[in-house]
């Protein structure tokens, strides 16, 4: 039975590893693993923290303090109770005194607090959106590594396949050389182009490489070789541009940038009502062998305070913070243009994108039946091995081209979506 089972389990590993990389894989093992995004959810927790510990302010506070005193004297009274019985001995002052004493302290009106404390929500709910802002900038920079990392890939198989062209091309010369049909010069260039096609291999493979450190540092995930790219529809259709930029108000970060201006406003709030006095309210609970007159172990005493405090530093505190409201609000302004100019020019880019994928088939099928003519022509001593090996490098280009292009054409869409703040629908 457990072999039975450890099979199973294998043949399940099998199935599971065998499956396609897609970038839905990689973007979610992204929520999890990058460093960004779990610095981005510290960052929140907190704001929400920092919010609790002010408004716990406003809750009764409790404080307990004992001691233990020796005086070098004692200080007691007698008094007398009657004619036959003993007085009673008053401890004023014992020897070794106790004391434990319990304030309970209740702020009743304490308008700036509560001012305060409302910026504090304002400021934990700025902290979530600009958690939803950073985690679309990772999803960015994982779907841009991902596209650069199956790119590379391709290309790296394009190489492989310039280089098994060169090496028949070499062995074709040297047969040829070998029957008197070719020259030495012949020779010569076939194998430089073999050296250089394997120049070619080994600078593709470099990349593959880099791309794919780039791609698990961002989401944790160690990329394979079976990566499955989106399909990149050169005819696929975004919304327009007027309407995407009519839904900046709703990015993430144009709303943390408007809660920092109403938490900047509340706290200016706060410290313009500064001025208001503060009202509390206490209860103390005393117990002590110093007893004093009262002659109790044990008394209490309850009040109310009010506390006014008018000093120079807090109106220049008032100005500050008005400073700093002006500010927020030019931050708002300042996060609107960018979502703008981000949008706008990921949409120019996507439509440079769509033209140069069209472009790019055509020089491929054009370079394909190109290095097609020039080896039949070779074949038949018709064309020169230069304009083979020509032939051969402008397919490579053509096919470096197309995948770039295509690439470009993902990307291109992928940030547009992202900075629009609309869902990726192709992973």
């Amino acid at each position: 039975m457990n072999r039975l089972l450890m099979i199973l389990t294998t043949a399940l590993a099998a199935t599971a590893s065998a499956q396609p990389q897609t970038l839905q894989r990689f973007l979610d093992a992204a929520q999890t693993n990058n460093v960004d995004v779990r610095v981005l959810a510290q960052q929140r927790a907190r704001a929400q923290a920092e919010f609790r510990q002010t408004w716990m302010a406003l809750l009764p506070t409790l404080s307990v303090s004992a001691g233990w005193t020796n005086n070098q004297f004692e200080a007691a009274a007698t008094i007398p109770t009657g004619a036959t019985t003993p007085p009673n001995k008053l401890v004023i002052i014992p020897q070794n005194q106790f004391d434990g004493v319990f304030r309970v302290d209740l702020p009743l009106v304490n308008v700036p607090l509560w001012f305060r404390t409302l910026a504090s929500d304002e400021a934990q709910s700025a902290a979530a959106e600009r958690e939803r802002a950073g985690q679309d900038g990772v999803e960015l920079q994982v779907a841009q590594a991902f596209f650069n990392y199956a790119a590379s890939l391709k290309v790296h198989d394009a190489a492989k396949r310039s280089a098994q062209v060169a090496q028949a091309q070499l062995d074709l010369i040297t047969a040829r050389s070998e029957a008197g049909a070719a020259t030495e010069l012949d020779v010569l260039r076939a194998r430089a182009e073999v050296q250089r096609t394997k120049q070619l291999v080994a600078d593709t493979a470099a990349a593959i490489a880099i791309t794919g450190r780039l791609l698990h540092t961002l989401s944790g995930l160690q990329p394979g070789a079976d990566v499955e790219p989106p399909a990149a529809d050169a005819g696929a259709s975004v919304e327009p541009l007027d309407t995407l930029l009519g839904r900046i108000d709703e990015l993430p970060q144009v709303k943390a940038a408007k809660l920092d201006v109403a938490t900047v406003g509340r706290l200016a709030t706060a410290q313009s009502l500064a001025l208001v006095p503060l009202l509390s309210a206490q209860f103390t609970e005393r117990l002590t062998n110093a007893t004093g007159f009262a002659g109790q172990v044990a008394s209490y005493n309850g009040g109310i305070n009010l506390s006014w405090r008018l000093d120079a530093p807090t109106f220049q505190a008032m100005e500050v913070q008005r400073i700093n409201e002006r500010t927020a609000q030019l931050g708002v302004e300042r996060a609107q243009n960018a979502a703008r100019d981000q949008i706008f020019n990921a949409s120019q880019r996507l439509g440079a994108a769509q033209l140069k994928v069209g472009a790019a088939q055509a020089q491929l099928d054009a370079a394909r039946r190109a290095a097609q003519v020039a080896q039949d022509r070779y074949a038949v001593g018709a064309a020169t091995q230069v304009e083979v090996i020509q032939a051969d490098r402008d397919l490579f280009g053509a096919e470096v081209n197309e995948i770039t292009a295509l690439t470009e054409l993902a990307s291109a869409r992928t940030v547009l979506l992202l900075s629009a703040g609309l869902p990726l629908t192709e992973r």
